[in-house]
């Protein structure tokens, strides 16, 4: 007798569970942390074309440029807005695991979409103004469409694969990155272990018997996207730009992250990922898992692109996370199924309870030396000596872990191998699981805005903010509306050498004319002289006593803040690591308000 599928099932609500819990993680306070210079050049782009103003710089991605000109066109511009598409297609990833739970297991799918919801890497990729999350997405729809067609389905998966694939390169640069790997990893995975695991003929006819169509859908779709359906002329000129751009960082000269970078941030920022990741590979090689064994091929070629590739940004580290994630997920999954029995279930909690009471004790203390080496920073390196009595928290976070050695190993002689295994397992999955969303919440919340942090280099100081509320306070004594009073603005050269031009680019296309979008009347300059006169300038911190056509009173405000991880000493890296706390520098603008119209701020209104 048949019997219907359910259209709803529990599987279907723990995965729309986790999409809630993804849009919190990505849409949470979204907008507060400002724009940098990459991320305000590419939302300026989109601003003044619906605004008709002069075009300054073409976008990075021509499809971060369609989706952001509908959110603008609908929604208020701003640094929520701006990030809307990247959030928004970082949420959708956590869902596309279930497409491929065929090859990964129910569970195993399930798992790899948790993974990818808290991930610290993901997350805040997916609240950062670019393609990255479009193009992981893009491309990871495409594989499972393909695969669809690839079966014998509908012709119409076929046009879906072109679909997402157009989308995918209008997209730019990050999708050829993650082309490039899912094209090197078919390769290799065809020619050995993945032979015969696809029907490689069924799959090619599919698209070749259909190829007028794939073509036709491929190109229209990549033309629509890029041009905003034919609107913005000069998309195919960006999506063009931004290829070539990709090419050129093959270039040993070419600008990006340092080579420590991608390892290091999945050791502070995915202890998680990081550590069932490495175990999933491990079994997936040593065992005839074709679907392991391509992830371990696919996360081998991305460290090998991250290693040869000088344009690398951080961004690129969620190519090694993904494949990371999903084997994290296989192995934990494999590890549960193949230890649990129901019958020893009080011998594991009895375990995890006595595990759990360890890592406790160990992350008090743990703590507790945290926040002396916060408010000591020279404990470390102190002339004569480290008191016992100060690492005394080190040293019981030692005993601690010894103690959960020796505790999981005599009661894998005493009592269960297999619930010992188990527990120490689920115990560790807990601790790494809080690590990473401690360093996550950090990264992406507490310290958004923060260099201390590895994911900018030079992000846009929350002291902005505070400058344009003093602009609009004094917009509004001096004119009487907020947005409406005349700004010059004249930055330096933030390199040495760089020309007046080329320094002027930036200021037009950077985080302060971001900032400054909604005052109508703000001018950009190459120079200060005797003939301005506006009520306020707006110059760079080297500018002491600028010459202008008044007297002016200035008030300094940060714009950038740098940290400079290359230099920390030995004690400085331990306070970045535990507190996220280490040496900073200053990038400010001086606001100058001409005498007169400080002076009528200063009134006391009866």
């Amino acid at each position: 007798m048949f019997t219907p599928r359910p259209l709803f099932t529990v599987e279907h609500a723990l995965y729309l569970a986790l999409f809630a819990l993804a849009v919190f993680l990505r849409f949470n306070q979204l907008g507060a942390a400002p724009l940098n210079d990459d991320e305000a050049r590419n939302a300026l782009a989109v601003l003044h074309f619906l605004r008709g103003r002069p075009e300054l710089a073409l976008p990075d991605s021509p499809a971060y440029f369609f989706f952001t000109y509908l959110s603008f066109f609908i929604l208020q511009s701003g640094n929520a807005t701006a990030r809307l598409t990247a959030a928004l297609f970082g949420s959708l990833i956590v869902l596309l695991p279930w497409l491929f739970r065929d090859w990964l297991g129910r569970g195993a799918a399930l798992l790899t979409g948790a993974l990818l919801a808290v991930s610290s890497g993901m997350i805040a990729a997916s609240r950062t103004l670019d393609a990255t999350m479009p193009a992981l997405f893009a491309l990871g729809l495409s594989v499972a469409l393909w695969r669809k067609s690839a079966v014998g389905g509908h012709a119409g998966w076929v046009t879906a694969t072109a679909v997402a694939l157009g989308v995918g390169l209008a997209s730019g640069g990050p999708f050829l990155t993650g082309l490039l790997l899912t094209a090197l990893t078919f390769v290799i995975a065809s020619r050995t272990f993945l032979r015969g695991a696809l029907d490689w003929r069924a799959a090619w006819a599919a698209l070749t018997n259909e190829r007028r169509r794939f073509l036709a859908a491929l190109g229209l779709t990549a033309l629509i996207v890029s041009t905003v359906g034919l609107i913005y002329r000069s998309g195919l000129g960006a999506l063009a730009g931004s290829w070539l751009d990709w090419l050129a960082g093959f270039s040993p000269l070419a600008p990006g992250r340092s080579i420590l970078a991608l390892p290091v941030f999945l050791i502070a920022y995915e202890p998680l990922i990081l550590v069932f990741g490495l175990i999933g590979l491990v079994r997936a090689v040593r065992r005839p898992d074709v679907m392991g064994q391509t992830l371990v091929t696919f996360f081998f070629v991305a460290a090998l692109f991250g290693l040869f590739y000088s344009g690398r940004a951080l961004s690129d580290v969620v190519w090694l996370i993904v494949p990371l994630a999903t084997l994290a997920a296989k192995a934990l999954v494999e590890i549960v199924a193949a230890r649990w029995a129901p019958e020893e279930w009080p011998l594991l909690a009895g375990l995890s309870a006595v595990l759990l009471a360890l890592w406790g004790f160990a992350q008090i203390n743990l703590t507790r030396f945290a926040l002396q080496l916060r408010f000591n920073p020279g404990l470390l390196n102190a002339p004569e000596g480290v008191p016992l009595a100060s690492v005394i928290g080190l040293v019981f976070v030692l005993i601690a872990l010894v103690a959960a050695v020796l505790v999981t190993y005599l009661f894998a002689v005493g009592w269960s191998g297999r619930a010992a295994v188990l527990g120490a397992t689920l115990v560790g999955a807990f601790a790494l699981l809080a690590s990473t969303v401690s360093a996550g919440w950090g990264l992406t919340q507490t310290r958004a805005a923060e260099p201390v942090e590895l994911w900018w280099t030079r992000p846009t100081a929350l002291d902005v903010q505070r400058l344009v509320e003093s602009l609009k306070t004094t917009s509004n004594f001096a004119v009487g509306q907020e947005r409406e009073i005349e700004v010059v603005v004249n930055l330096q050269p933030d390199e040495p050498g760089e020309g007046a031009e080329a320094a002027l680019f930036e200021a037009q296309t950077g985080a302060l004319a971001w900032a400054l979008r909604d005052f109508v009347n703000v001018r950009f300059v190459s120079g200060l002289d005797a003939r301005v006169n506006a009520p306020v300038v707006i110059t760079g911190a080297d500018e002491q006593d600028p010459t202008l056509g008044s007297a002016y009173v200035g008030q300094a405000f940060t714009l950038y803040r740098i940290w400079r991880p290359e230099n920390l000493l030995e004690g400085e890296q331990l306070r970045w690591l535990l507190n996220r706390n280490a040496p900073t520098e200053s990038q400010r603008v001086v606001l100058w308000v001409r005498q007169d119209i400080q002076q009528l701020q200063t009134v006391q209104t009866p």
